[in-house]
């Protein structure tokens, strides 16, 4: 017996429950609703590459980073989290910034699960993952630098020494030896 949160009597059935209820249709309508859309397969080069990419993204620290494939300066700007709680925890999640709205690319679950959310883009954002993670310091600072925000938790920069490190003073506690690597990036020319 199932109890009706709608008329508060017992039912025989939980899907007699939820019908009352207005939770659930009856089955016989639940048939004529349109079938959803098979899920996207990919060849498997891209699953290995998919793979390898979670792999690797186990070392890239919380942040935001920008970077681009040509140099027209046409940057992609992404932000990678690792949720704490819900149905995402312990994925690491990929999103990319467009203006202050961020849009979910994919998530990794590693050793071997993703998810891909924006299909249309996923070679073009595989490729610029790869530049983060050869110089993720780089593509932190770039972030930083372009849109004067934090390369660590996106705050908006306002002191002229946190713009020139891409980062703020609070999120320095955690990223400690990036001040030290701008500056010496600063020494060399590279920057």
């Amino acid at each position: 017996m199932y109890r009706c949160a709608h008329c508060h009597n017992r039912h025989t059935l939980a899907t007699e429950a939820r019908a009352c209820a207005g939770q659930f249709t009856p089955r016989q309508q639940l048939s004529t609703a349109p079938a959803s859309p098979p899920p996207v397969r990919y060849g498997k080069e891209l699953d290995n590459k998919l793979t390898f990419l979670g792999e690797l993204l186990i070392n890239l620290d919380n942040g935001r980073y920008a970077a681009t494939l040509d140099t027209d300066e046409n940057l992609v700007f992404l932000r990678v989290s690792r949720p704490k709680k819900g149905r995402l925890e312990g994925a690491i999640k990929i999103q990319t910034q467009h203006g202050d709205e961020l849009k979910d690319c994919f998530t990794v679950r590693p050793p071997a699960g993703w998810s891909v959310y924006q299909h249309h883009r996923i070679h073009h954002l595989i490729q610029i993952l790869g530049i983060v993670l050869v110089d993720p310091l780089r593509a932190g600072l770039t972030y930083g630098r372009k849109i004067e925000r934090c390369c660590r938790c996106g705050i908006h920069l306002t002191d002229p020494r946190s713009r020139h490190y891409g980062i703020g003073p609070e999120c320095e506690k955690y990223w400690p030896n990036i001040i030290h690597e701008v500056d010496q990036l600063v020494e060399e020319g590279k920057i």
